[in-house]
């Protein structure tokens, strides 16, 4: 039987809270990969991982070999790209995506390699998802890489968000606050289990009260919305199939 992987997406609106919990996540996740690589346009993240790397327009207009890659995230273990964003993206990602693929092992019961693409609609573009990626999002389970994707843009109308496969392959989904009424309705649309994330409150940094998201598992059918009482505490409230146990 092959294990399932931990394919996550992460989406809410800026401020809304999903850089925090994704660091929470990064760091309850180390040491259980044997390869950690992340994809930013910037520094941020970078804390967690200890090789980095800058890929400008010069460094993309280069082939990236796939067998290269793998061998610098084999020997590195724990490798940062940051990446800009234009001409060029499509290729590095098509030839990271084919290099965590040949890193893995198949029917493997472990992870082998964890990828977490931030700002994930400059990277796994609506319409343009690199094949090496796609493999990873319809396969990797077999393989033990698993990967998490985030993005503040979620069921646009125009090719600024992200393809249909970075979130219809997911088995874990964690929605944060939104505002805007055309991405709350796909998110409903996608997810009826999931309350309307117009209703979630947003964190407040100057009483550093945390804000309100939902995380959906769907190989359960189970999930919780972290919620905030009048008194400031956190409560849990059950979400999909726990209504029917």
């Amino acid at each position: 039987m092959s294990r399932q992987a931990f394919n996550m997406f992460i989406t809410g609106a800026s401020g809304s809270g999903k850089t925090t919990y994704l660091h929470e996540v990064i760091q309850a996740g180390k040491g259980r990969c044997v390869f950690d690589v992340c994809v930013n346009a910037s520094r941020q993240l970078s804390e967690f991982y200890t090789h980095r790397y800058y890929l400008g327009a010069e460094q993309l207009a280069k082939r990236y070999d796939p067998a290269k890659l793998a061998r610098l995230i084999k020997a590195q273990r724990s490798v940062h790209f940051e990446v800009a964003p234009g001409d060029g993206v499509y290729e590095f990602m098509d030839a990271l995506g084919q290099a965590c693929m040949s890193l893995g092992q198949f029917e493997t019961r472990y992870c082998i390699v964890r990828i977490t693409v931030d700002e994930a609609q400059n990277y796994l573009a609506k319409n343009h998802m690199p094949p090496g990626m796609k493999r990873v999002e319809a396969e990797g389970r077999k393989y033990g890489v698993d990967i998490i994707k985030v993005t503040p843009v979620f069921g646009s109308t125009s090719d600024d968000t992200v393809d249909s496969a970075a979130y219809k392959q997911a088995t874990r989904v964690a929605i944060f606050p939104m505002g805007e009424q055309r991405q709350r309705e796909r998110i409903m649309q996608t997810w009826p289990e999931i309350p309307d994330p117009g209703t979630f409150k947003y964190p407040n940094p100057q009483t550093k009260t945390p804000g309100e998201y939902a995380v959906y598992d769907r190989l359960t059918g189970r999930g919780v919305v972290a919620r905030l009482a009048p008194d400031g505490s956190r409560y849990l409230e059950r979400i999909g199939a726990w209504r029917q146990a």
